[in-house]
């Protein structure tokens, strides 16, 4: 009775995944182990600042940033986001505090931002955030259980169709317009894209190793959303300049 051995043969072109690979270069299931655990690992850091707004956008907890500085905390916000950025290189201790002093100012700054629209307009802001929580649920699902056969586009249909059902739920069963439902659909799933866009991003980026720089590396990164669509037309027209090859 004789048994056979077989033995995984890489991709041509990818090499092993190893320490101080970078994981654009590996094969599929090391690149797929590590973008799940990014994913993951990223997912479940938004809860922090996810639980921060809600407290203060609370009628209590919310005096604690309107007594403060409206001025200071934007400016507190955006610095925090300004040395995510320039501190891609620093050491792991540098992220984890610099990313803590984010999700405090950069919620701060979103709070005071979204509290008079939550006044004028209270249907639509909570309508928007169980929009997003449906999106965040099923990108958690998506990831959790692909397990081999994960995509970024699968994520993303994941996401976005149920960003979408909970808008269409909430028009049909509350007092909010379409046109609400729909512009709470547009932002959720204008953040899912980038989300996915930049996740598949730091495959480039980093090396095996530095999975906590890469779950960072997707806050420090919203301060280039608005450049987002420029970028996406500059991959376009550099696809159009490069020839093709078979």
């Amino acid at each position: 009775m004789s048994s056979r051995v077989t033995t995984a043969i890489p991709r041509a072109g990818a090499r092993q995944a190893g320490p101080g690979e970078i994981v654009a270069d590996s094969d599929y299931s090391a690149r797929t182990r590590f973008v799940r655990l990014v994913a993951l690992a990223n997912l479940a850091s938004q809860v922090v600042p996810a639980l921060l707004l809600v407290y203060w956008l609370a009628e209590g907890p919310n005096r604690f940033l309107v007594g403060m500085s409206t001025s200071g905390i934007f400016l507190a916000g955006v610095l925090s986001f300004a040395a995510l950025a320039a501190t891609r290189r620093a050491p792991l201790w540098a992220h984890l505090v610099l990313l803590a002093g984010t999700w405090f100012f950069g919620t701060a700054a979103v709070t005071l931002a979204l509290a008079p629209l939550g006044e004028a307009a209270p249907l639509f802001v909570k309508s928007c955030g169980w929009v997003m929580v449906a999106a965040w649920f099923a990108a958690l699902w998506y990831v959790t259980l692909a397990g081999r056969d994960f995509s970024f586009l699968g994520v993303a249909a994941f996401a976005m169709g149920s960003a979408s059902l909970m808008a269409a739920g909430w028009a049909f069963a509350t007092e909010l317009t379409w046109s609400e439902a729909l512009t709470a659909a547009i932002v959720c799933i204008s953040l899912v894209s980038y989300w996915v866009f930049d996740l598949a991003m730091i495959l480039r980026r980093r090396r095996y190793g530095e999975e906590v720089q890469a779950v960072v590396d997707l806050y420090r990164d919203l301060l280039n959303f608005v450049g987002f669509p420029v970028r996406l037309l500059r991959i376009r027209k550099r696809s159009l300049r490069e020839p093709f090859t078979w």
